[in-house]
């Protein structure tokens, strides 16, 4: 009995056969398709790696540059103290991060009983999270 497996540019045939009694027999023909399959998949790890840390670097820094657009302004201050880091987070993860490290910024960002609301980090969040979502999608697909 013959089976033909195909994935991406490669095909293979798998025999399946029995000889005797005792003894089955499976034969694949077309080995070299599958380590050049598996040569894919490698290349295709190292450059998920590459493409995930450079789309979670560059989604992190338009972050911190959309949470200083919207920040809200008197001194400046607030604006100019946004800051973000990128950072591994454990095997084949980049933890990109974006705040704010002036004392107050919380309370315009949450409100207080006496004073509205006014968030920055939040939709800046909002609006970088579906764009690094996009991109890693254009290069999760291995054998693409």
């Amino acid at each position: 009995r013959l089976t033909t497996v195909c994935r991406g540019s490669g095909c293979w045939v798998v025999t399946r056969k029995r000889r005797r009694l005792d003894v089955a027999r499976i034969e694949v023909d077309g080995h070299g398709e599958l380590l050049a399959v598996a040569a894919d998949l490698g290349r295709a790890q190292t450059r998920a790696r590459r493409e995930g840390r450079k789309a979670v670097e560059q989604h992190t820094r338009a972050g911190a540059t959309e949470a200083r657009r919207l920040a809200a302004v008197d001194t400046g201050h607030m604006r100019s103290v946004v800051t973000s880091t990128v950072t591994a987070g454990g095997a084949d993860t980049w933890v990109g991060e974006w705040g704010d490290e002036a004392d107050y910024a919380r309370y315009v960002e949450y409100g207080t009983s006496k004073m509205r609301a006014q968030p920055f980090i939040g939709p800046s969040l909002d609006r970088a999270a579906p764009r690094l979502e996009a991109d890693v999608e254009g290069f999760a697909d291995p054998l693409n």
